[in-house]
């Protein structure tokens, strides 16, 4: 009997003819009792086993308490196993995505099935369970992510500002863990005589009035989304114009070509988003105000200046841009306004252009494949970084983020966006990278799943790939004085980078083949075949060409810096 009670000759039994064997497949655990009985009908004494039967076929039931919520200080994860029969033995949970084995961190009953989470950033937790007849659940993925917060946002309210009229302030708020919580701003005077009149309190941006003149100490606060708060103070200085001073209310004289704006020197099209406009105007006007909308409500004053680069999907003189550019029709606004703040009707100009770089793009990455198979790195452009780099580290170097993403699109043939930000994409390609080269990189700390952090053995890998492809060269090319005369010297007025079409690359392609820093010996991009693409072969001279000219980093982007040392060249 399995039920704990005695046997009798009624009850289930066995014999030669089945092995003395019976098979049992209930789930559970019981108690066998049983008695022997000879030929002649002899019975023996009952006998209790020593041990139970206990049988357990279904592995445990297992859930979470991961919260939706952001949180603000270590997170203590619990997980809730249930197991009917043989009970659970151990919780087995990765939080980097990768699914959880045997060999991964675990829980049992000795730790409260809980685990405490200290590492700011937003990750995936998976995880499975055991019960201890053996039975492994399948592996489970928490529905809500881990996301911690410890850290407060960084907010400015704007630079300090002496003002007679309405004017408009624009604040800024980081926060690189939760983000900023847009529900949250608050505009608010701290001191000052007068009454401070807000345009709108409670957004990033607002227009500014006061009705007394004074110093005023005005402030902004917001939170991110895990409710960390913070707040920064301007001052504004606020005078009363003197009555008899005519010049206060004169409007903008309007010039005689009249008041114009040129995007790209009326160029019709643009393959990139970043333009470059020319204003005309008196020599009376000391502001400007830039809208993409029209009733420049979208705009923001600011000193004049005959030129500015302008995204075409910015707004707030520049402050604020939209991650998308669409192809299509943009038509920029500009407002013209005297040292007093005073505009008209008449000072106002726009002007159009169309943005098409969808298509061209795409080409441009077809044209870039090619050019790659045939691109190698120089040994004097040290592609690699030099200090440790972890996801979700405040205090990650930019520059040696960059290295690191132009390293693995390079040498490891992915296809990462090069922004100086360590992103959950870029930790991703590392691990991939890190579990390519186990034996060098984690097999010295007993690990062999990679794990995103840049420290020593990696750095060390990076830096040996790097030194053993690259393209050796004995002497730094020297710098040649070019032969153009001033009036076919080209001026450049834009950065240009990867994925960037236009004339520009191509003379800045001339501009490295005649000075010594050759694209190419033949092809596209050598001399006297040089294209309106930037690729990798126009990076990597201008990489030399930087690191010839002591100009950092050696990264291949013609920003500022590059450009003045060429159009000075």
């Amino acid at each position: 009997t399995l039920d704990g009670s005695d046997p009798t000759t009624a009850s289930s039994y066995v014999n030669a003819g089945s092995s003395w064997q019976f098979t049992y497949s209930t789930e559970g655990t019981k108690t066998l009792k049983y008695r022997g009985e000879d030929s002649a009908g002899n019975l023996g004494g009952i006998a209790t086993a020593a041990n139970q039967l206990r049988l357990d076929k279904t592995a445990p039931v297992i859930n979470d308490d991961v919260s939706a919520a952001w949180k603000t200080s270590d997170i203590t994860v619990t997980f809730n196993c249930t197991d009917t029969a043989s009970g659970c033995d151990k919780v087995y949970y990765t939080t980097d995505g990768t699914n959880p084995t045997t060999s991964s961190a675990s829980v049992d009953l000795s730790d409260n099935w809980q685990f405490v989470f200290s590492t700011e950033g937003v990750y995936n937790l998976k995880y499975f369970s055991k019960d201890i007849a053996g039975n492994v659940s399948a592996v489970k993925t928490a529905i809500n992510q881990i996301k911690l917060d410890k850290t407060a946002p960084v907010v400015t309210a704007g630079t300090n500002k002496k003002e007679s009229s309405l004017f408009t302030q624009v604040a800024t708020i980081s926060d690189l863990g939760s983000g900023a919580d847009t529900n949250t701003y608050q505009w608010a005077k701290v001191s000052g005589p007068g009454t401070v009149n807000f345009g709108t309190d409670k957004a990033l941006n607002t227009t500014i009035s006061v009705n007394k003149a004074g110093t005023y100490v005005i402030s902004f606060t917001a939170s991110d989304k895990a409710g960390h708060s913070a707040s920064a103070n301007f001052v504004l200085t606020w005078f009363i114009p003197n009555s008899g001073n005519a010049a206060f209310f004169v409007k903008p004289i309007t010039p005689p070509d009249g008041f114009k704006v040129k995007i790209n020197d009326g160029a019709t099209s643009t393959t990139n988003r970043k333009t470059t406009l020319k204003f005309n105007a008196g020599s009376d006007v000391k502001k400007i105000a830039i809208s993409m909308t029209g009733d420049f409500t979208d705009a923001s004053q600011e000193e004049y200046s005959p030129t500015k680069q302008w995204d075409l999907c910015s707004k707030l003189g520049g402050a604020i841009k939209e991650g998308v550019c669409p192809n299509g029709p943009y038509t920029v606004y500009v407002r013209f306004y005297t040292a007093y703040g005073h505009s008209s009707a008449e000072a106002v100009a726009q002007s159009s252009i169309i943005l098409e770089s969808a298509k061209i793009i795409e080409e441009e990455k077809k044209e870039e494949k090619k050019e790659e198979v045939k691109a190698v790195p120089s040994c004097q452009v040290p592609l690699y970084p030099k200090t440790p780099i972890k996801y979700g580290a405040k205090n990650n170097n930019p520059a040696d983020v960059k290295l690191l993403q132009e390293f693995l699109n390079t040498y490891e043939e992915f296809n990462l966006k090069v922004d100086g930000f360590y992103s959950l994409e870029t930790r991703d390609a590392v691990i991939k990278w890190q579990e390519k080269y186990t034996d060098e990189v984690l097999k010295p700390w007993g690990i062999s799943k990679g794990t995103g952090y840049v420290y020593t053995t990696t750095l060390k890998k990076i830096k040996d790939i790097h030194e053993a492809k690259c393209q050796k060269e004995t002497t730094v090319p020297k710098v040649k004085i070019p032969t153009s005369t001033p009036t076919d010297k080209y001026i450049f007025t834009r950065d240009l980078y990867t994925g960037v079409i236009g004339p520009d690359v191509k003379h800045l392609q001339i501009f490295l083949n005649k000075n010594g820093f050759t694209l190419a010996n033949t092809g596209p991009g050598s001399p006297d075949n040089e294209t309106e693409k930037f690729g990798a072969l126009t990076r990597q001279a201008l990489s030399r060409f930087q690191a010839a000219n002591n100009i950092s980093p050696t990264a291949g982007y013609f920003g500022s810096i590059t450009r003045e040392k060429i159009n000075n060249y």
